[in-house]
């Protein structure tokens, strides 16, 4: 069984998909690729994927999680090329809001600090200590 479909057509031929109702969740990935893709791609999905390292950075991920929790869109935490750093942003600012998430950085990259996320429990992600700020 599958609870979503993540980027189902390529970033710019998702134009087809507007009034398109699905019944499995449709999620926005490389359609969503800024706050200025956000408004089309809330219009063409159900969930929007907010990566730190491909959407501007903080202040912009915040700015769309602001306007997904205003709109009623679901959202997805994502992580591909960020450091433990970066994914400890995340789940100390949105992820707890999230309904899903896809952090394929835990499976691809060393981590940045001894105190990075701890992933020992069966994939579970744990928060962030107070070390790995600093």
């Amino acid at each position: 069984m599958f609870s979503l479909i993540e980027q189902p057509l390529a970033r710019g031929a998702d134009e087809a998909l507007l009034g398109y109702t699905s019944l499995i969740p449709l999620g926005a990935d490389e359609s969503c690729l800024g706050l200025s893709d956000y408004g089309f791609a809330r219009e063409r999905y159900d969930v929007i994927n907010v990566k730190l390292d491909k959407c501007g950075g903080l202040t912009e991920a915040l700015e769309i999680v602001a306007r997904a929790h205003s709109d009623g869109v679901d959202l997805m935490v994502g992580n591909m090329t960020g450091t433990s750093l970066s994914m400890g942003t995340v789940f100390s600012s949105w992820a707890n809001t999230a309904s899903w998430s896809t952090l394929m950085a835990l499976c691809c990259s060393k981590p940045t600090s001894t105190t990075a996320l701890n992933t020992a429990t069966a994939g579970i992600v744990g928060l962030p200590r107070a070390e790995l700020w600093g």
